[in-house]
């Protein structure tokens, strides 16, 4: 009842409210059950109608699903320990917003009247660019307000043929007035619940623009301005935001056009709406409360277009509105040729005096360092800057490749970070019409089922080489993931006298996963030759030459790759205060030294205290080794992690730490890097393909522990660097997408030449 007064006022009792309604609503009925979390991770829950507590207790405890986010302890030890279980139980994201493909999608038509407003001044090749493409695009119901500010006959002639066509509210200054009092003006008639000011030089290319916009706008009462990603537009510019001392221009690439980029821009967003003190004015959609609140802009101090917005976004966030970026909508801006380059650069250090004697120096750049160190911007820069090579190599699977049918052979129970790759790979395949299932053994299919719930991969289940012989008429290509696997394939193919096209995906170099004189050693040994002909790919230069060494054979290199829609940042975090520090502990896998790891965490919170908090995470939260430490130092350890629970503890920590002797890829370290962490890894292994050393990230000696805690003591001691080496790891981690990666297995696939 005290945390639900609603219920409290209505009088009814708290526990039919909570079994009619309050579990479907994501009341938790006790810090021991998390509906929401239930619900999010059972989606079968809800198609049961069944209260997610009673699904629980009649079927979720025998079949070991989760009651709350997974094996946080329930009984924190301490204050300190408390809050932060509490930070990161109540994360303010939800979880559904880590399913950006679903976010992107379905975007609800505006129903609430827009007036687009948009200042014309000569240059009559953007202006008509401009309109057209608002005419081609924009979804109903839109008004167009034109303010022509005494522009010349040509374009005059134009505009006034183009608003009676189209109907426009168009106003004619006949002597120029000046951008600032020409948009008052488009504001002052204006009397819409939402009204859009549009530079004339902008163009839109994507069908949802304006719904996304107004989308954006509604997600909060308090969110007053927003305004979308473009390729020039200050702060809110991509890729680049700055050229010399400049403003980036980003022209788009060769061959890929304005409407690709929006595109392109909407499908990655996950609409994070980040929140920055200062947008760009060559697009800003206003709700009418805001507008009637703060006032018009100033024509005073800033009668030319310059600065005026930075002004009004000051008086806005003084009356406590918000102003937010529509990351999922792109436009174009194509700089006015209204004004030369050089009288732009003088307009615009002109505003910068007015702006700072009316607000003061302090608001000014306490602003400026909010935008230029906001991590989403960042991501959503370094995401882009791929965007033509991702397109281009999209299109070059549909063409080649989507007649293809493929088997990827994936024996596993678990979470795994192998198998997480596999499947990210498959569903980038399907995605570009490649026909991709997955196979797996029958045995494993209720727990892979229940660990892999949101799956949208189609799974064959198989019980012996025999039943998966029956599969492979169907399929091109049939692809071992594990030495077990190739096993099996052989013998389904000598059972179907098959020839069928084989390829080997090779992960790590599995034989030093077991002891030498093992029979498990010898078969991963005997794998890499028991189909003489199969395409053999791997991920790193090291296992490369590991293979190539001690089997004689060169598997091709794919690339690293690793989840980039899940994996990204999703808010800011400061580099400054506490530090938290992340790191795997799994003891029945002796190579990622579970025992090195927590000495080494153990000496950083002995000497540092209550600067740091330390989670671990990869193993129950039962095992010996776990509740032994817990008895030396503080910290907490959250059990196995699913990927989304991972994205989220990325996001919140700044250090990664991984004291494996060898990784052969190092899969953790690049979707903590992809979260902005400064990682440190193991030397020997394949994460030097991503890790250059002293720039994103650090490569240790992992048998000793004095490399790691100097790197630990260096980045907690020098906070610029612990800062500069995040935000260079997220922008650098961002080429790795899946994509790629299956563009260069289907090239090694259908290549003519043999491994």
């Amino acid at each position: 009842m005290s945390n639900n007064s609603d219920v409290k006022l209505s009088g009814a009792n708290p526990l039919k409210h909570f079994l009619l309604f309050g579990g479907f609503e994501g009341r938790s009925p006790s810090d021991k059950f998390d509906s929401n979390y239930y619900i999010d991770n059972n989606p079968d829950v809800l198609d049961s109608g069944m209260n997610p507590l009673l699904h629980f207790l009649k079927y979720g405890v025998k079949e070991g699903r989760e009651a709350s986010y997974k094996n946080l302890k329930l009984f924190a030890t301490s204050d300190d320990e408390k809050i932060i279980l509490n930070n990161l139980k109540s994360y303010p994201l939800d979880r559904s917003d880590f399913k950006p493909k679903l976010v992107a999608k379905n975007i609800p038509v505006h129903t609430a009247m827009v007036d687009i407003i948009i200042c014309i001044h000569n240059a009559v090749e953007d202006v008509k660019k401009c309109l057209s493409s608002i005419i081609r695009f924009t979804t109903q119901p839109y008004r167009l307000i034109l303010i022509d500010d005494g522009s010349e006959e040509e374009t005059k002639g134009w505009v006034n043929e183009f608003s009676s066509i189209h109907g426009c509210n168009l106003i004619r200054n006949e002597i120029a007035h000046g951008y600032t009092k020409s948009a008052n003006q488009g504001i002052n008639i204006s009397s819409s619940p939402y009204l859009l000011l549009l530079n004339s030089d902008t163009i839109v290319g994507n069908i949802e623009w304006l719904d996304r916009l107004v989308l954006c706008i509604q997600k909060d009462e308090k969110t007053g301005v927003v305004s979308p990603l473009s390729n020039t537009a200050s702060w809110q510019s991509i890729p680049k935001v700055f050229s010399g001392e400049d403003w980036a221009e980003n022209l788009i690439p060769d061959g890929f056009s304005i409407e690709q980029m929006a595109n392109m821009v909407s499908e990655d967003s996950i609409c994070i709406y980040p929140e920055i003190p200062f947008l760009n004015g060559f697009c800003l959609l206003f709700k009418r409360e805001c507008i009637d609140s703060v006032g018009s802009f100033d024509e005073h101090s800033f009668p030319d277009g310059y600065g005026e917005e930075n002004d009004f976004c000051i008086r806005a966030i003084k009356k406590n509105w918000r102003l937010a970026i529509s990351d999922d909508v792109y436009i174009y801006h194509s700089q006015s040729k209204s004004y030369s380059h050089s009288k732009r650069l003088r307009l615009s250090k002109n505003a910068g005096v007015f702006l700072e004697k009316k607000h003061g120096n302090s608001i000014i750049s306490t602003g400026v360092e909010k935008c230029r160190n906001n991590l989403a911007l960042h991501s959503f820069r370094s995401r882009s800057i791929h965007y033509a090579a991702l397109n281009e190599a999209q299109k070059t699977c549909r063409t080649n490749y989507s007649s293809k049918k493929i088997l990827f052979v994936l024996p596993v129970a678990q979470l795994g970070g192998g198998a997480n790759i596999v499947m990210s790979e498959v569903k980038a395949m399907r995605e570009m019409q490649i026909d991709c299932y997955i196979a797996n053994t029958l045995e494993y299919k209720g727990l892979f089922e229940q660990n892999y719930s949101t799956n949208d991969v189609p799974i064959i289940y198989f019980d012996s080489p025999n039943d998966l012989s029956d599969k492979l008429d169907y399929f091109d290509v049939i692809i071992a993931t594990a030495y077990s696997s190739m096993e099996w394939i052989k013998t389904a193919i000598t059972i179907k006298k098959s020839k069928i096209i084989v390829g080997y995906y090779i992960q790590d170099f599995e034989p030093y996963f077991f002891p030498e004189s093992s029979n498990l050693r010898k078969k991963a040994l005997e794998s890499y030759k028991l189909i003489t002909d199969a395409k053999c790919f791997t991920k790193t230069k090291w296992n490369q030459t590991e293979i190539k060494n001690q089997i004689g054979i060169t598997p091709e290199i794919v690339s690293p790759s690793l989840n980039l829609d899940i994996f990204r940042p999703h808010h800011n975090k400061s580099f400054n205060e506490k530090i938290l520090i992340t790191a795997m502990v799994r003891p029945d896998t002796p190579r990622r030294a579970p025992e090195m790891t927590l000495k080494v965490l153990e000496k950083v919170k002995k000497k540092y205290g209550s600067i740091v908090e330390i989670y671990t995470f990869g193993c129950e939260p039962s095992e010996t080794i776990i509740s032994s430490y817990e008895k030396k130092f503080k910290f907490i350890h959250l059990g196995i992690q699913s990927s989304t629970d991972l994205a989220i503890l990325f996001n919140m920590s700044h250090i990664f730490i991984d004291m494996s002797q060898f990784q052969a890829m190092g899969l953790t370290g690049m979707e903590a890097m992809a979260c902005a962490n400064a990682v440190i890894l193991p030397v020997s292994g394949g994460a030097d393909t991503f890790v250059e050393r002293y720039q994103n990230g650090f490569l240790v000696d992992t048998e000793t522990e004095d490399e790691c805690l100097n790197v630990v003591d260096t980045l907690i001691n020098d906070r610029n660097l612990l800062s500069k080496t995040a935000y260079q790891a997220l922008k650098d981690i961002c080429q790795y997408s899946p994509y790629f990666s299956a563009h260069n297995i289907l090239n090694c696939l259908f290549s003519t030449n043999n491994n």
